[in-house]
């Protein structure tokens, strides 16, 4: 048997996206990954977009239950697990009024790592790692997703990249979904914001998502754009619905407490 000849479909990136991808970052928000491809094709496209640099120190938490819980443990050792935990500890032993200078607190020796310290590293999952570790380690998994660089989920199905995302919401984080198939809308659905992309792989994820862009070039300006204005206006509407309870409602309160004496 003799092969003639072999062909292959490329998925290119869209334009700006490591661009993007980096912009994100700077503004404070972790950048994760989830798809249905193999590893090693999930990590070129993490690598072409910008996501897994070779200054990031990866931890693949993939492979056989003994072996992810290992490397998950090594993972926390570096985030800092320990450090938190006992950071924990010292809030619950003076009463919980240390949690109000969380600020002070990360500075202090011996209780927090700083993050500026730290080499940033990468998460490696896949879809069989994600459910076994969710079982027998969540609140280590999610500490470690928290403050990694990136999180790179591979072999994913639709529930599973679902679970992330509550994973995710448990920790008390805001997470935004962004997707453009069918096997993107339990994801989408689970998130605290929603954005579908239309694209050529069908309405399904447009359908579901809480608001629609056409490209992802187009979520920086949904975010630092509008999404700025809308938190600046209901900040504004917070404002005013103070000053009228306390220029109207209060001394209408006053005035009736007086007539009833």
């Amino acid at each position: 048997m003799s092969i003639l000849g072999a062909t292959s479909v490329e998925d290119e990136l869209q334009d700006h996206i490591k661009e993007d991808i980096q912009f994100l970052r700077e503004g404070g928000i972790t950048v994760a990954m989830a798809t249905g491809d193999k590893k090693e094709t999930a990590l070129i496209i993490a690598r072409n977009c910008g996501l897994y640099t070779d200054a990031m120190r990866a931890f693949d938490l993939t492979g056989s239950k003994r072996e992810a819980l290992l490397r998950l443990e090594n993972a926390l050792d570096f985030a800092g697990y320990r450090k938190h935990l006992q950071r924990l500890a010292y809030e619950k032993k003076n009463g919980g009024w240390w949690s109000r200078l969380r600020g002070c607190c990360w500075r202090r020796p011996g209780l927090a790592p700083a993050a500026a310290e730290r080499q940033p590293y990468l998460l490696i999952l896949d879809g069989q790692s994600v459910d076994r570790l969710i079982k027998e380690a969540k609140e280590g998994l999610a500490f470690a997703m928290r403050h990694a660089a990136t999180v790179i989920c591979s072999r994913m199905s639709p529930k599973q990249k679902s679970r992330v995302i509550v994973l995710m919401k448990s920790e008390g984080l805001c997470c935004l979904a962004i997707g453009d198939g069918a096997n993107d809308v339990p994801m989408i659905r689970e998130s605290s914001v929603g954005v579908g992309v239309k694209g050529k792989e069908g309405n399904a994820a447009v359908n579901n998502a809480d608001y629609i862009i056409r490209r992802f070039h187009h979520l920086i300006k949904l975010l630092f754009v509008h999404g700025r204005n809308n938190y600046r206006g209901n900040s504004y509407s917070v404002y005013i619905a103070f000053y009228e309870n306390i220029t109207f409602n209060i001394p209408l309160v006053r005035s009736a407490a007086r007539a009833d004496a």
